[in-house]
Parts: C-alpha cells; structure tokens; sequence
C-alpha cells in the first residue's frame, strides 16, 4: 500500500484545469477591460469633440438641458448607470435659491438692472434662467463585442454600448 492513494486519482488535473480556467477568465477580464476603456475614451473624445464645436459656432442651436434634483439608483445598485431614474427639478429653485441673492433685498435689483450689459438682470428676469447659458451638448456610442471567454462564463451577451454625453456653453461664436 505503500505510495498508492486511491482517493485522491486526478485530483492534481483537476485543480490545475479550475486554475488554468481561472486564468483564462482574469487574463480575458483584463482584455476586456482595455477594450472597454478605450470605447469609452473614444466615445467621450468624439461627444466633446461635437460638443465644442458647437460651442465655438457662430449661431448655435441651444438646448435646454433637465434639472435633475435628485438620482434614484436602478435595479443593478449603482449610481449614474443606464437603470437609473430621475426626479426633475424646478427651474425657479436657481432662480430663487442662486440667483436672487445676487441683490441684498428684492429693491436691489432696481440698481442692477440700471447697469448695461447686465447678464444678471436677464438671467433674473427669465423664468428658465438655465436658457440664457445656451448649453449644447454631445453624444457619442460605439457596441463593443464581448471576447468569448467573457461572454460565454462571465456576462451573458453578445456586446456591451459605451454611450458619452457632454454638455458645454455657447461661447456666442467667441473664438
């Protein structure tokens, strides 16, 4: 009996197959990752590249972007992700809470709106002052394939959508 274990046939094949497998995974995890990364530089590249370019134009078509008061997390458990909702805020909080505190007293504004050029009075005088800052924005996604080790004992899918959204102010064809 001596040097024979019966018990234990292939369980060293065993172990090194589970650890070759998990090697497998981390190594594809990591490729993915790159990849992943890359998209996402590319997409956010290309959603500033278009949004500043807009920014820059002489005459612009502006958008108005959401008041967003508060985010509430989706499903998956994560903040800022594509399962999330929104509440919408009310465009008169920054009027009231930011704006009108640009005068000591409500008889303030008197003098401010005396002076020319004042960007503070219409910004006062709008009941969406977020308008006035002439936002515009930029949107870009690539789908990026799942390498198969991932998408076959990872992330049951084909591709994941790398989405990038930037907004910017018009500068009024500044430059």
């Amino acid at each position: 009996m001596i040097g024979t274990r019966h018990g234990c046939n292939g369980q060293a094949m065993i172990e090194l197959i589970v650890g070759l497998v998990a090697v497998l995974v981390l190594f594809a995890g990591l490729l993915q990752v790159v990849s992943l990364t890359q998209a996402r530089t590319e997409t956010m590249v290309s959603a500033r590249r278009e949004a500043g370019t807009r920014a820059v134009a002489a005459n612009a078509n502006r958008m108005t972007p959401d008041y967003i008061r508060h985010i509430q997390v989706g499903p998956d458990r994560s903040r800022y992700s594509a399962d999330d909702a929104n509440t919408s805020a009310n465009p008169a909080q920054l009027r009231n809470v930011i704006i009108n505190r640009a005068a000591s007293d409500p008889s303030g504004w008197t003098v401010i709106d005396r002076v020319p050029n004042n960007a503070f009075s219409a910004l006062h005088a709008n009941p969406n002052p977020i308008s006035d800052f002439g936002f515009l924005n930029g949107y870009d996604s690539r789908r990026v394939e799942l390498i198969p080790t991932i998408r076959d004992l990872v992330y049951d899918a084909d591709s994941i959508t790398v989405e990038s959204e930037v907004w910017m102010p018009w500068t009024r064809g500044m430059y």
